[in-house]
């Protein structure tokens, strides 16, 4: 046991570090360094993923939420390639930002599916499931007109990726008040599907709510908020 927390204590330590480096080093433009702290940041919760994995007592949940860090990690590449494409055309550019976040829909959607094998059958389980996205997407566009957010032609795009990220926090949270699990797992994806949907609508803010959000403040909580959900999730692998 004791052993078993050094690691987890180290392995939060090293992503704290090349989080910081990374916020830091990518700001105010993104630079190549910051990929590469970036990049070790990601490896940090893919290697914990795949520790927790050797312990976990559910290979079908353990499969389903590697695939998701592991997509996690494939969309944080394409997602900071932008100085490797400073004489690229714009499609280049734009082609990573969508490759990116197609990578980021699906670990969503492993997520998902993950979590909802573990949830009680049944009609109250999905009509509760629907309530709660209806709701959260409500408070969503409600906090969308209060801020002037405009997405322009990314609107339907970001509705769909919206919904994917509520039904995960949603799923998650009901997994953790309703399903049949032990308390520490419960607390490990809820507060991480929590921590995702913080730092996805924060970076949001800073992408289209214009330049007041843009500052660096803004940058470290959707940094932070990021990593932490994603080695939470993985931590939940040994947790089940």
């Amino acid at each position: 046991m004791a052993l078993k927390i050094t690691a987890a204590v180290l392995l939060f330590a090293a992503l704290s570090v090349f989080a910081t480096l990374f916020c830091r080093a990518g700001w105010p433009k993104s630079t190549k360094k910051g990929f590469y702290f970036k990049m070790a940041a990601s490896t940090v919760f893919l290697i914990s993923g795949f520790l927790c994995s050797r312990i976990s007592g559910n290979r079908g949940y353990c499969a389903l939420i590697l695939a998701g860090l592991a997509l996690g990690w494939v969309g944080d590449v394409f997602m900071t390639l932008d100085p490797f494409l400073v004489n690229k055309s714009k499609g280049a550019k734009a082609a990573a930002g969508i490759l990116g976040g197609l990578a980021f829909l699906a670990g969503h959607i492993f997520y998902i599916i993950a979590f909802f094998r573990l949830l009680p059958r049944g009609g109250k389980t999905t009509c509760a499931l629907i309530i709660m996205i209806a709701v959260l997407m409500c408070v969503v566009i409600i906090i969308k007109q209060a801020l002037k957010v405009k997405l322009g032609k990314l609107a339907p795009a970001v509705a769909v990726y919206a919904v994917m990220l509520l039904t995960m926090l949603s799923s998650a949270w009901l997994l953790a008040f309703t399903g049949d699990v032990r308390p520490l797992f419960g607390v490990s994806v809820a507060a991480g599907s929590l921590l995702f949907v913080i730092s996805d609508f924060t970076l949001a803010l800073k992408l289209f709510a214009g330049k007041r959000f843009d500052t660096l403040t803004v940058r470290a909580v959707y940094i932070y908020t990021y990593f932490f959900a994603q080695m939470l999730i993985a931590g939940s692998l040994a947790l089940i």
